[in-house]
C-alpha cells in the first residue's frame, strides 16, 4: 500500500475513532455510578454572575426566574454586570435592583468583553458558590437548588448542568441532536472523571477555584473555567436534572458566525487548558483528547484526506494511465468517491426544510456538519491570523 493510501486509512480511521468509536468505548467503560445528590442541610450562600449586552429584551424576565427559583432567596445574590450596553438594559436592571439588595449592578461605559465582566464580578463577590449563567437563559425553579446540593462532596470543585435548546418554529439548524449527543458524553465522561468544561448557560464552581489570571480575551470562557477546575485537583460533575433552557439561533447563518467565534476560541481553550492534556490526569486527559482535540481538528483532517485522495489518483493516472486506478488506487478512488456523495447530500441538505422523514433529517444532518466544520476551519484561520477580541455582536434569536 503507497504512502498516500496509508494515510488516508490513517485518517478515515482516526475520524471514525474520534465520531462513532469513542462514544460507544466512553459509555461502555465502567466507572463511578453516580452519586445522588444531597439537598438536605444548611443552604450554602450562592452568587449568580451574569454578563449582559445589549439585552434589554430578556433581563428582567431573566432576573424574575432567578427570583423566583425554589432556593432561599436569603441566600442568593445576583451580580449583573453591564457590559457597554447601547440599548436600555442598565436602566432595567437598575429599576429592578432598587428595593432588593440581593441584587448587584455593575455598569461599564466601555465595552470589555463577557470574561473580563466575569472576572470583575467573580472579584467583587465573597459567597463560597458562584453560578454562572447567561441573560437569554431560564433555568427551572430546582437548578440552583440541584447544582449546590453536590458541593457537599468535597472532591466536587464545579457542576455543569444540562442545557436544553428549543428551536425557532422557522428554524434551521440540527443543535438539538448534536447537542443531545454532547449530553450523553458528559454524563458518561462525568461518570469517569469529569465533564470537559461546562454549559455557560448553567454551572457553578467554588469561588477559590475561580482562575482570576483567565485572560480577558478568553471566548470560550465557560470551558476554560470547568477545565481550569478539574487542572486545580477538583472534580467537574455533570447533573442533567439541573435544567436551564435557551432558544437556538433561527438560521444556519446565525450559527455559522457563532460557531466560527467559538471556533477560534477552542483553539484558543486548546493552549490555555494544554496541562490537561498530560498523561497524569489520566482518564480525564484520554477524554480530552479523544472528544475535543480529534474534533476540533477534524477539519483538517477532511482537507487533508480529499488533498491525498485527490493527488495521489492524479499521480496513479499519469504515471500508469486510467485502467491502473482501481487496480492500483483503489482506496483512493473509494475515499474519494465517499467523500463527493458525502458533500453531495450535505449540498441537497441545504436546500431542505423542517419536514418529517428520516431521509430528510439525515441530509439536512450532513449539511449541519459539514457548515460546522468549515465555520471550525474559519475559527482556526481567525485564531492564526493574529489576536482575537473578547468582544462580539449577540446572535439573533
Amino acid at each position: 500500500m503507497a504512502l498516500p493510501e496509508i494515510l488516508v486509512v490513517g485518517i478515515a480511521l482516526t475520524l471514525l475513532y474520534a465520531w462513532g468509536a469513542y462514544p460507544l468505548l466512553v459509555a461502555a467503560i465502567p466507572g463511578r455510578a453516580p452519586e445522588p445528590a444531597r439537598e438536605n442541610g444548611e443552604e450554602p450562600c450562592v452568587g449568580v454572575l451574569l454578563s449582559a449586552y445589549n439585552e434589554e429584551k430578556h433581563i428582567r424576565g431573566r432576573l424574575e426566574n432567578l427570583q423566583e427559583s425554589c432556593y432561599g432567596p436569603d441566600r442568593v445574590r445576583i451580580y449583573v454586570g453591564v457590559d457597554g450596553a447601547t440599548d436600555g438594559t442598565a436602566g432595567i436592571v437598575a429599576e429592578w435592583a432598587a428595593g432588593r439588595p440581593n441584587v448587584v449592578l455593575q455598569v461599564q461605559r466601555e465595552r470589555r468583553g463577557k470574561t473580563a465582566t466575569l472576572k470583575s464580578l467573580a472579584a467583587r463577590s465573597t459567597e463560597p458558590l458562584l453560578v454562572f449563567t447567561d441573560a437569554n437563559t431560564f433555568f427551572e425553579p430546582a437548578t440552583l437548588r440541584k447544582l449546590v446540593s453536590h458541593f457537599r462532596d468535597p472532591r466536587v470543585g464545579g457542576v455543569c448542568g444540562r442545557l436544553v435548546f428549543h428551536e425557532a418554529p422557522s428554524g434551521e439548524t440540527e443543535e438539538t441532536a448534536y447537542w443531545g449527543w454532547e449530553d450523553r458524553l458528559k454524563m458518561h465522561e462525568s461518570r469517569l472523571d469529569s465533564c470537559l468544561g461546562a454549559n455557560g448557560a448553567v454551572y457553578a464552581i467554588r469561588r477559590e477555584l475561580f482562575p482570576a489570571e483567565i485572560p480577558a480575551n478568553t471566548i470560550v470562557d465557560d470551558f476554560v473555567i470547568g477545565m481550569k477546575v478539574r487542572e486545580q485537583g477538583c472534580r467537574m460533575v455533570y447533573d442533567p436534572s439541573a435544567v436551564a433552557h435557551e432558544q437556538l439561533p433561527r438560521t444556519v447563518r446565525d450559527e455559522w458566525q457563532r460557531r466560527v467565534r467559538i471556533g477560534a476560541g477552542d483553539y484558543q481553550a486548546l493552549w490555555l487548558c494544554r496541562r490537561c492534556l498530560l498523561p497524569r490526569f489520566g482518564a480525564f486527559a484520554f477524554a480530552f483528547w479523544s472528544h475535543k482535540v480529534l474534533r476540533w481538528f477534524t477539519p483538517h483532517l477532511l482537507v487533508a484526506m480529499a488533498v491525498l485522495s485527490g493527488a495521489g489518483i492524479a499521480c496513479e493516472y499519469a504515471l500508469a494511465g486510467p485502467l491502473s486506478l482501481f487496480s492500483h488506487a483503489g482506496v483512493l478512488s473509494l475515499s474519494l468517491a465517499a467523500q463527493i456523495v458525502f458533500y453531495a447530500c450535505a449540498a441537497v441538505g441545504r436546500h431542505l426544510g423542517n419536514g418529517p422523514g428520516g431521509v430528510r433529517r439525515s441530509l439536512r444532518g450532513c449539511h449541519y456538519f459539514v457548515a460546522m466544520q468549515a465555520a471550525l476551519l474559519a475559527g482556526f484561520f481567525r485564531f492564526v491570523s493574529g489576536p482575537i477580541s473578547g468582544t462580539w455582536a449577540r446572535t439573533p434569536r
